[in-house]
């Protein structure tokens, strides 16, 4: 007969899990780790692990990379224990999550480890995530060279069998950020759209916001206008899933403002997406925002440019 804390225990995973299909990632890490302590009274040291892990991705999922890093690490005392899958989901929640906070060359590490399984799910994740690792030291790091191995690795990527529509478009859609940082924004586009036929509906604000800044540079402000608002609509609908991808969202509507000369509204905006970046340690991009500040600043406020200036180059100086 099960007992009355082993009913509790299943019960708990469940409802867990189900919070982690919706989106739910602030109530996923709560019931999971109700679970985990479960496990430990019960000495389920199978289900441990994989709720641990599952944990770590939440955070991740929901941006916090910093706490998703703390529970990794947390795990790695148990590598010898993880069968393949699990190897596969700590390795890209450490790359992904160093990449996010800019530690470019540890991420490039356990990208490595990835590479070592023989899986076809581990190379596809190992090529997809090099390919925006080499985008972000391109991007941040000034090494252009970089966009050509980052496209390297996602043409890499799209070769990998038995890949699904979501893994597709995410590499569209990463293609057509090196395109747009390269300046070849009509290409950019075709990129962009190529993933919106897919709609999958949970990375649309993710596309939408690239769309948006492709706009942007090419001057047409009512296009951009329109797919601002549609990721805005979709973010305010699905509440806190991930707060990283709210920040963007502001970061955009910012150079939105700054391109109309409404200095003031562009610098609510990047104040706004600033808040959500600190909290959780994106360094890049918030090294890129006080930048941003700093050129807004420069002709009205000269010594308050050169303070954001200064702490856009001490952010930069971080990233490895």
């Amino acid at each position: 007969m099960i007992s009355l804390m082993e009913k509790r225990f299943n019960e708990v995973i469940e409802e867990g899990l189900n919070f982690f299909k919706l989106g739910k990632y602030d109530d996923c890490i709560e019931i999971l780790s109700e679970a985990i302590a479960y496990a430990r009274l019960l000495k389920k040291e199978n289900y441990l692990l994989k709720l641990m892990i599952k944990r770590a991705d939440s955070y991740y999922h929901k941006g916090d990379y910093k706490r998703a890093l703390k529970h990794c690490n947390r795990l790695a005392k148990y590598i010898d224990q993880m069968d393949e899958n699990d190897l596969i989901d700590f390795y890209e929640i450490r790359a992904i999550s160093l990449a996010q906070i800019g530690k470019y060359e540890d991420a490039i590490v356990e990208y490595q480890h990835l590479i070592k399984i023989p899986n076809n799910k581990a190379q596809f994740k190992a090529f997809a995530g090099l390919g925006l690792v080499y985008y972000h030291q391109a991007r941040y790091l000034h090494q252009e060279d970089k966009y050509n191995t980052a496209l390297f690795y996602y043409e890499k990527a799209l070769k990998q069998k038995e890949i699904d529509k979501r893994d597709i478009s995410m590499i569209l859609h990463n293609i057509g950020m090196v395109y747009y940082e390269k300046g070849y924004y009509q290409k950019a586009l075709l990129r962009f759209f190529e993933v919106l036929r897919f709609h999958i509906k949970e990375t649309l604000p993710y596309t939408y916001n690239e769309i948006a800044k492709v706009y942007i540079r090419l001057g047409n402000l009512d296009k951009a206008s329109e797919y601002i608002d549609k990721a805005s609509i979709i973010l305010a609908n699905v509440g806190s899933k991930n707060q990283a991808e709210f920040a963007r969202n502001f970061f955009v509507k910012a150079l939105y403002y700054k391109v109309l000369k409404e200095y003031d509204t562009a610098i609510f905006f990047f104040k706004l997406a600033l808040n959500e970046l600190k909290d959780r340690e994106i360094i890049a991009e918030i090294a890129d925002i006080y930048h941003e500040l700093a050129n807004i600043y420069k002709d009205v406020d000269p010594e308050r440019s050169i303070d954001y200036l200064a702490e856009a180059r001490s952010y930069f100086k971080m990233l490895k």
